[in-house]
């Protein structure tokens, strides 16, 4: 998550939406609810699912997707939280061995567009990096009207 925890509406003309989250108060709340340490990093999905209904989102975590699911989402203009995992070290992400997150912004018919945190800097992955990276866990965020979710 970036410095601010934010979900967006592209359709029917929606303002982008969030709230003033910074960083440091999600990563307090994930601590108090023992669910982040500095060792293992986030030890359950549905931690993030909880912080965020704290600041007022609606959220729903997710633990067997497909690309197709997330497109589903995104596809709404609602951004999506995925873990992706390189516990094989065959990407070009070995720090991603233990885990990371990233928000899947889009997903078009041969790249998926991401925001990432890590020093990697990625904007876009390849079906089959993803396909690769994917763990089917994730977490949906959002705010206002409903969404659909597969």
């Amino acid at each position: 998550m970036a410095e601010r925890l934010l979900a967006s509406r592209a359709d029917h003309g929606a303002a982008r939406v969030g709230a003033p989250v910074h960083i440091g108060q999600v990563l307090d709340s994930l601590i108090a609810l023992d669910a982040i340490t500095p060792q293992a990093g986030l030890l359950h999905a549905g931690a993030l699912e909880t912080v965020a209904e704290g600041y007022g989102f609606q959220a729903t975590t997710f633990w067997s997707w497909t690309l197709q699911d997330v497109a589903q989402v995104t596809n709404q203009g609602v951004p999506v939280l995925v873990d992706v995992v390189d516990a094989k070290q065959q990407t070009p992400y070995p720090g991603f061995a233990v885990g990371h997150w990233l928000v899947v912004t889009a997903v078009s018919s041969d790249q998926v567009q991401v925001s990432d945190s890590s020093g990697y800097h990625i904007h876009t992955l390849s079906l089959a990096l993803f396909h690769t990276l994917f763990t089917g866990i994730g977490v949906v965020v959002w705010q206002g009207a409903s969404i659909s979710l597969p």
